[in-house]
């Protein structure tokens, strides 16, 4: 997908920004929920199956520690992430004040001109409007 080009992209941002918005796409996808989910399920039946090795015997006291210490990290990249597209939208924001601003200054300047045309005009050399 194309950028704005007001917004800062690939060698632009620092390693920890790439990193964060990296594991954000990575963490709000279904193949991420899909896999954690038949992971958790892979865990908890090998651990109730006899015939394995049980190394977390229920209530899954390590997969909780595991699932624990994944939320402690995911929520600081994903606030992070979620102020670098707060910052992202103001530079965008920015850049389109600009523009429209421009776009203004442009259109005042042609209106004037325009204007400056018509009074030179003389009413009489315009042929009358003919109505149907």
């Amino acid at each position: 997908m194309p950028q704005h080009p007001a917004v800062r992209a690939g060698h632009e941002l620092s390693i920890g920004e790439r990193v964060a918005d990296t594991s954000v796409k990575g963490m709000g996808s279904w193949t991420f929920i899909l896999v954690q989910a038949v992971f958790m399920a892979i865990w908890m039946t090998v651990n109730v199956v006899a015939g394995f090795p049980h190394w977390d015997h229920y209530p899954y006291v390590l997969l909780n520690l595991a699932l624990s210490t994944q939320a402690a990290f995911a929520a600081p990249l994903i606030l992070l992430a979620g102020r670098r597209q707060d910052t992202r939208n103001q530079e965008v924001a920015v850049h389109t004040m600009r523009a429209v601003d421009e776009l203004n200054t442009k259109l005042d300047t042609l209106i004037s001109e325009l204007q400056a045309r018509n009074d030179g005009i003389d009413e009489q050399t315009i042929p009358p409007v003919r109505r149907v």
